[in-house]
């Protein structure tokens, strides 16, 4: 699995950490020329022998009164190992969804390539949030 390089986890972990201690979501718009991101906590589960939390974090938009995930990921933190693997993809205006690691009857299944290429997307959004959020 490829996780966050070193710059990204740092960023995600500031923005988990500002959801945390607002009872576990926030959406954070310093800067109006660009869209909002939104941080939600999930849920606390094992994986493998590890705690880990799943987290999602998107962008929004509105397309005739529903909310449109521009994208939305879901990333797997574990923190013992400061670790943090996407997950999920999902663009509703590109009809896209993409579940790259994902439970399957008690086995943990995982596309390598896809959730390679998740990770690679994830560490330019990451600097990218940051530049635009003003963090």
């Amino acid at each position: 699995m490829t996780s966050l390089n070193i710059k990204s986890t740092g960023i995600f972990i500031q923005l988990a950490t500002m959801a945390d201690q607002n009872e576990g979501h926030i959406k954070i718009q310093n800067n109006d020329s660009f869209m909002a991101v939104s941080v939600e906590r999930l849920y606390d589960f094992k994986f493998g022998e590890f705690k880990a939390i799943i987290y999602s974090m998107a962008h929004y938009g509105e397309l005739n009164g529903d909310l449109m995930a521009d994208p939305e990921m879901t990333f797997i933190f574990v923190a013992e190992m400061q670790r943090i693997y996407p997950a999920s993809f999902t663009n509703h205006y590109a009809g896209v969804y993409q579940e790259c690691i994902f439970e399957d009857n008690g086995t943990w299944k995982i596309s390598k390539k896809g959730q390679h290429d998740l990770a690679l997307f994830a560490d330019e959004w990451m600097v990218n949030i940051k530049d635009q959020q003003e963090l």
